[in-house]
Formats: structure tokens, C-alpha cells, sequence
């Protein structure tokens, strides 16, 4: 499924290249800066926040209790900050009016948050577990393989961008479910996994000068599904891995330094 997302955004992004060199003399009035900059090292620092898609999630105990249901979902989002850094290099193309340079590097992401959800029985409707909570505490760093595409079309300093990247997702994911009905109560140690990833985003370049740049952009970060252990620290031990989907929205701003080659 995530490698569909990621096919269907690429040919969006390669739609929009072609449509930009169609319209040769329409955009191409003014040139991007990065055209005549020349080949230089690129080193970023960014600032995000990410909103992730809201999923229900159910819990799967290894047994059932007495009088309770053996399944219970949770309402699950995570809202954070994010922080981020890239390397690499841009370099302008010349073959291409509608393209002004290319960025090829490393890009990596961090993130860290909770998500928290109520309690809901889902075999035994009259069972209560009114003040029981959820947790999974979630640590993230995607590192990627990056390549930005900018347009050759500036006004007032702004360039149009386009990016996308693959690699790997490190993550730390933990369950803790905590409440008033003890049965219930359990905690997983984090589980320590890595897992396919990938991005695509757009955005605007602004030029402050020739080594410094700002840009704006929004991604989308996209990874295998995460999985919890099985086997807890204390409480009951799950039947099967809970598994939220890594479906994150992601707006940033970054600060870049330009060194010449």
C-alpha cells in the first residue's frame, strides 16, 4: 500500500515537470538563481510539526478475563514537533529550461510523542472500563535518501520545489494501558525496530544570498506499519502486536548553508 502512495506522488510530481516544460514561456521569464550559483555543498537544519492520520487500534490479549472482553481499541494521534538535518550537494542542470538545479543527499527526521486513547470494549458492550487510558510512546528517525527537483522560475528571491526519498525508519514503540480496572493494567517495554520509509513534499526556496537560503515545505513521511512486543513487563501479555500505521503529515521550515565548490 505504501509503495502505491509513493508511485502515485512521484507521477504528480513528474506530471507537474512536464506541464512546467510545456509552458516554456510562461515560466522561464525570470531564472532561478540556483541556475547560475553553481555546484555547492548543502548543509539544512529544520523545524516541523507533524500531524499523524487518526487510526483506531485494538489490543489483542494472550487470554481472556473473567467477566471482561479480550479485545479493546484506542483512539490514536500523534501531534509533535519534529527537527531535522541534510547533506548533500546542488547541482545546476543545464539540459533542462524548466529545471535550475538537483539536490541529491541525506536527510534525516526525528520525532517523538505519545498517543493516548480511551478504553473501548469491543466483545462485551456492558463491560466498563470507564477510566482506563492508552499509551504508546513512540520515538521515530527516518533517514533518507533525498533529492530535491527546483523549477527554474523565481520571484523576489522564491524558488518552487519538489522532493521525494527513501531509507529507513529507526523507531522505538512502547504500549502502557493503565486504569482503574486492574485486569487490564499492562506495560511493554519498547520495541527497538527499523522499517522501510519514504517521503515526497513540496515547497518554496527563498535566497537570502548566495551561502544562505530559507525554505517552507510540506511532506508526506510514510513507513511500514510499526509493531509493539508481545510480551510485557508486568500485566497481561498480548495475543498479537499492535500496529499503528505511520501516516504523517509534516510542515517544516529549514535554514540552509550554501558552500561553493
Amino acid at each position: 500500500m505504501y509503495l502505491k502512495k509513493l508511485i502515485s506522488i512521484s507521477l504528480l510530481i513528474a506530471s507537474a515537470s512536464s506541464f512546467a516544460g510545456a509552458s516554456d514561456n510562461l515560466l522561464y521569464k525570470t531564472k532561478s538563481y540556483l541556475k547560475e550559483q553553481g555546484s555547492s555543498y548543502v548543509l539544512g537544519l529544520n523545524l516541523g510539526y507533524s500531524y499523524f492520520s487518526k487510526k483506531d487500534l485494538n489490543i489483542y490479549y494472550d487470554r481472556a478475563v473473567d467477566n471482561g472482553p479480550d479485545e479493546i481499541a484506542i483512539d490514536k494521534r500523534y501531534k509533535n514537533p519534529t527537527v531535522g538535518a541534510l547533506f548533500g550537494i546542488n547541482t545546476p542542470v543545464e539540459k533542462y529550461s524548466y529545471i535550475s538545479s538537483v539536490f541529491y543527499g541525506v536527510k534525516a527526521v526525528y520525532f517523538e510523542g505519545t498517543s493516548k486513547g480511551e478504553m473501548i470494549p469491543l466483545k462485551d458492550k456492558d463491560f466498563k472500563c470507564d477510566d482506563s487510558k492508552a499509551k504508546l510512546p513512540l520515538k521515530s528517525l527516518n533517514v533518507l535518501l533525498n533529492s530535491k527537483l527546483y523549477f527554474n522560475y523565481a520571484k523576489k528571491g522564491i524558488t518552487p520545489f519538489a522532493e521525494i526519498g527513501i531509507g529507513a525508519n529507526f523507531y522505538e514503540l512502547g504500549l502502557k494501558v493503565t486504569g482503574d480496572v486492574d485486569q487490564f493494567n499492562t506495560k511493554l517495554k519498547a520495541n527497538k525496530k527499523t522499517a522501510f520509509a519514504y517521503n515526497a513534499g513540496l515547497g518554496l526556496d527563498k535566497e537570502f544570498n548566495n551561502n544562505w537560503h530559507g525554505s517552507v515545505a510540506y511532506n508526506y513521511y510514510g513507513s511500514e506499519d510499526l509493531k509493539t512486543k508481545k510480551t510485557a513487563s508486568y500485566g497481561l501479555n498480548l495475543a498479537k502486536a499492535v500496529k499503528p500505521k505511520y501516516e504523517n503529515s509534516n510542515i517544516s521550515i529549514e535554514i540552509q548553508k550554501h558552500f561553493n565548490i
